[in-house]
């Protein structure tokens, strides 16, 4: 779990703060260039995903957010 914080703050992307309810652990934080890349990143998924919800009814995105759901549920269970 480490490494998944330390590439991203090698990079510039992250940062570690002191956390203060517990001083040996860490809070890790997005930097204004790891904000920067998040919404770059929103944006590229929203140009896909928003066409398809909007080709979808109600009905099913709701259905399709149920399945996940479930999904998720079950993959917490294991």
């Amino acid at each position: 779990m480490q490494r998944l914080a330390n590439d991203p703050a090698a990079d510039g992307l992250v940062e570690f703060i002191d956390k203060p309810a517990h001083r040996k652990s860490k809070l890790v934080w997005l930097t204004p260039k790891g904000e920067a890349a998040f919404e770059e990143i929103s944006e590229r998924i929203a140009q896909w995903t928003d066409p398809l919800a909007r080709s979808m009814g109600a009905s099913e995105l709701r259905a399709a957010a149920q399945v996940l759901r479930q999904i998720r549920q079950r993959v917490e269970e294991t």
